[in-house]
């Protein structure tokens, strides 16, 4: 399920293994959610709706933000490596 696999593959490169990967996984679930709610025809006030933007936009820049860091991409390989075997999916030294 997708939302599943992207939860838990940007939490698993944004952390590494303990509470706040597990935090993140559970917060983009979250905003997996609502978003399917908007796409699907549902209706939010403007001001949760923000909320939501707002928090996505976050995830975008974190990932973006270890993206630039790491200075390339992760394969599915790797990322999954990392869940496997509870390691982070780069060092950030």
């Amino acid at each position: 399920e997708l939302r599943f696999r992207l939860s838990l593959y940007v939490a698993t490169v944004l952390h590494p293994p303990g509470q706040k990967r597990e935090s993140e996984y559970r917060r983009l679930l979250k905003l997996y959610d609502q978003r399917s709610k908007v796409v699907h025809g549902s209706e939010l006030k403007a001001s949760t709706l923000l909320n939501y933007v707002l928090q996505v936009q976050d995830v975008h820049r974190s990932l973006l933000r270890s993206v630039v860091s790491a200075a390339r991409m992760w394969s599915v390989q790797e990322i999954e490596s990392a869940l496997a075997n509870g390691h982070p999916v780069f060092d950030r030294a």
